[in-house]
């Protein structure tokens, strides 16, 4: 089961409802929260994500960036202008 949960005071459903069945799972079981927006998913900061996304970061176990932002963390970690296929210096 997967649910949001507000980083702010924001009022959600499982502040606003009594949720019983809820707040018993979350005092009992494992769980974890995840991030699902911005770079935490390999996205551009702030950008909200949407199934597909949710579904490869969880499926690769790891980030899998979005073509735009793997060229902008690429660009900023110097590694984009190493690819030999860019790498054409009058050949």
């Amino acid at each position: 089961m997967a649910t949001a949960i507000a980083k702010t005071n924001r009022i959600t459903p499982f502040i606003a409802l009594k949720t019983p069945v809820m707040d018993a799972l979350w005092a009992k079981r494992p769980h974890t929260l995840i991030d699902a927006s911005g770079l935490e998913v390999g996205l551009p900061d702030r950008q909200m994500g949407n199934s597909e996304v949710g579904h490869v970061n969880l499926g690769a176990g790891r980030i899998v960036y979005q073509d735009l932002t793997r060229l902008d963390v690429e660009i900023k970690e110097r590694t984009f202008f190493a690819n030999p296929v860019l790498d054409r210096r009058g050949r």
